[in-house]
């Protein structure tokens, strides 16, 4: 999609979302601009619903719940993640929620997934209006 489409290596494969209002960047935005470029522009579209076969409606892509769905013992995140590796799978794929808190450098949550996906929704109902 990247070589049949190089634009939407900068911009929006689908120019309407460019529309929709945006915060301010903040310290977790350096983190992802330092990923692979196909990779996390055309991810993040996918998820978001915008991109490559996104499916026909707005649909918000839950991280969690798909760990615990199609890696429910933890070891893709123990493989990948060494400060999760001593982490059961009860508690592998929200380990801030763990009672001694996450395992000593593993960084908490940068978004409450919840409250932005409510105002993702918000957004794309306004955007759509």
């Amino acid at each position: 999609m990247l070589w049949r489409n190089p634009h939407s290596a900068r911009d929006y494969l689908k120019p309407a979302f460019g529309r929709m209002a945006y915060d301010q960047p903040a310290d977790g935005f350096a983190a992802w601009c330092a990923g692979n470029l196909a990779s996390n522009q055309h991810g993040w579209q996918w998820a978001a619903g915008c991109g490559i076969d996104a499916v026909p409606y707005f649909r918000i892509f839950n991280p969690t719940t798909q760990g615990k769905r199609f890696n429910p013992d933890g070891a893709y995140v123990r493989h990948y993640v060494p400060e999760l590796r001593n982490v059961d799978a009860a508690g592998i794929h929200e380990p801030w929620r763990l009672d001694d808190g996450p395992p000593n450098g593993y960084p908490p949550p940068i978004v409450d997934h919840d409250e932005e996906r409510r105002e993702s929704l918000r957004r794309w109902r306004e955007l759509r209006q």
